[in-house]
C-alpha cells in the first residue's frame, strides 16, 4: 500500500566489496574454494559448472578479482603425514532473485535459468571489461554532444571539403572553365 509521498533523500547506497570473477570455465573444486575462502565469501560450491566472467563470490577488498575456481590439487607420488588433510568448506551463500538483484553493480547482470540464479559482468572477458573501464573514464556519460566530430581526410573520395586544384571540379560535377552559353529566354 502506498503510504505518502516523501522527499528525495539521495543516492541508494550501492555495496562496498568487490566480487570474486571466475577467470576460466570449467567446474569450481573444492580445493579452489577452500584456499579463496580468505578472500571473501562464496556464492557457489563444488562441482558447480563456471564460466569466464561468472562471479562466484564477494569480494572483502573493494576491487574484483578474478580467480581460478577450477584449480585443482597436484596429485604426485610422495606422500607426508598432513598433506591429505580434510577440505571443510563454509556453506557457499545461495543468492535468491532479489538478494542477487540487490547484490548485483551498474558492470554486472542477473542470469536467471530454471535450474539456478547465476550473477555474471557484463563483459565476460577480462581484456573487454578493462576497455569498458578505460573507455567509461575517457567518455563519462552525457559526453556524446560535445565529442568533435569527426573531419573527412582529403584521400577521402567522398570528401566536398578540400580545395584540391582542378579535381575539386569534377568531385563537385562541374566544369573548370566558366559557362560561356548564352542563355536563352
Amino acid at each position: 500500500l502506498f503510504s505518502a509521498w516523501e522527499p528525495w533523500h539521495g543516492p541508494i547506497p550501492a555495496r562496498t566489496a568487490g566480487a570474486l570473477v571466475a577467470d576460466r570455465a570449467g567446474v569450481a573444486t573444492a580445493y579452489a574454494i577452500f584456499n579463496l575462502q580468505a578472500r571473501g565469501e562464496i556464492f557457489i560450491g563444488p562441482g558447480t559448472p563456471v564460466y569466464e566472467g561468472m562471479i562466484v563470490g564477494e569480494n572483502a577488498r573493494p576491487n574484483d578479482l578474478d580467480v581460478n575456481v577450477c584449480r585443482a590439487k597436484k596429485m604426485t607420488n610422495m606422500r607426508s603425514a598432513g598433506a591429505d588433510k580434510t577440505v571443510v568448506l563454509k556453506p557457499a551463500r545461495k543468492m535468491s532473485l532479489e538478494l542477487a538483484l540487490e547484490f548485483i553493480a551498474e558492470d554486472e547482470m542477473v542470469e536467471i535459468t530454471p535450474e539456478a540464479i547465476r550473477i555474471r559482468k557484463r563483459h565476460l572477458k577480462e581484456l573487454d571489461r578493462r576497455r569498458a573501464i578505460r573507455f567509461q573514464r575517457n567518455h563519462p556519460a552525457g559526453d556524446e554532444e560535445r565529442r568533435p566530430r569527426q573531419h573527412q581526410h582529403r584521400s577521402d573520395p567522398d570528401s566536398r571539403v578540400f580545395d584540391d586544384g582542378p579535381n575539386r571540379y569534377q568531385r563537385l560535377g562541374m566544369s573548370p572553365e566558366p559557362d560561356t552559353r548564352a542563355e536563352t529566354g
